[in-house]
């Protein structure tokens, strides 16, 4: 969704994670990790006001670096709005993902967000998963949520698994529960 080249599409795996070497890491550190840059956190039964001056003796003398850029990574949308298909010969099994952006946590209504995707997609009691996977039995596994992150838009993901003999009902399941959204919005529905 975020672009090939945007830092919130990498996925770690073992050839990239091998190549970080110590020298790379003693970089980062130099380069961030200094008091304007961090925020440290205290848990414990303590006398507040004598821990925050006993931190800030032990830590005054510590230099202050150059202030950690403020702005997130900017981020050109993915592929383009289509239907892909990746066609294999020797599975029985179809998965189906919708995806797009979705909100970020200061969004106005970022806690009704999180209720909607509690009640219509997130949970095996949910508007999805009641029926599509339970009344019609068309998936193995259905949900969804509208993702939402502190410093750019989460992705809205809808998904779900079904026998490649069911595929195409699925999605029409699927497309039906968003259009009743129109005329049913409560996310519960008999």
């Amino acid at each position: 969704m975020y672009g090939a080249d945007s830092p919130y599409a990498r996925v770690p795996e073992y050839a990239t994670v091998a190549a970080v070497a110590r020298q790379d890491l003693l970089a980062w550190h130099y380069r961030f990790v200094h008091p304007n840059n961090i925020i440290l956190g205290i848990v414990g039964d303590f006398d507040a006001q004598h821990m925050e001056t006993k931190l800030r003796e032990r830590l005054e003398s510590w230099p202050q670096g150059a202030p950690a850029s403020k702005e997130p990574p900017s981020f050109r949308r993915g592929p383009k709005p289509g239907i892909y298909l990746i066609a294999t010969d020797n599975v029985t099994a179809s998965e189906i993902q919708m995806v797009d952006l979705g909100a970020t946590r200061d969004d106005p209504d970022y806690f009704a967000i999180e209720v909607f995707n509690q009640v219509f997609g997130r949970s095996i009691s949910s508007r999805l998963f009641s029926n599509i996977r339970s009344k019609k039995g068309l998936a193995y596994d259905v949900g969804g949520r509208v993702g939402s992150d502190f410093d750019h838009a989460g992705i809205l993901r809808l998904f779900m698994n079904t026998k490649s003999s069911s595929t195409a009902a699925a999605i029409g399941a699927l497309n039906e529960e968003l259009d009743l959204l129109k005329t049913i919005p409560s996310p519960l529905r008999n």
